[in-house]
């Protein structure tokens, strides 16, 4: 499968799921019963994906938020995998199941 690059503000080139936590997005959508979710609830499954073992060791769930707020989540929706609503904070998740699938099985 081609994966298409983008560039970034700083100029560099990025495939838009090669972030773990990109493609973790994407798998949540992709598992989730609900179409959309808000930003705070997807931060804290990361932040619990993230602490699988890593003893005691959790990301805040804060930056996770900021983290998605700014960076990822805005690829994502760039890139048509989601819709993404800064002012509600919420994420809603496309339905692309087969393109997501193919995607994130060469990652």
């Amino acid at each position: 499968m081609n994966r298409q690059s983008t560039e970034g503000s700083d100029g560099r080139r990025s495939i838009p799921f090669e972030h773990p936590r990109r493609r973790y997005v994407v798998r949540y959508g992709r598992d989730a019963h609900e179409t959309t979710v808000g930003i705070e609830e997807l931060a804290a499954a990361i932040r619990r994906h993230e602490s699988i073992g890593d003893e005691g060791k959790r990301s805040d769930r804060r930056l996770v938020e900021v983290d998605l707020h700014h960076a990822h989540l805005p690829k994502l929706a760039a890139e048509g995998t989601i819709e993404y609503d800064p002012a509600e904070r919420r994420v809603r998740f496309r339905g692309n199941e087969g393109a997501v699938t193919a995607t994130l099985s060469t990652n």
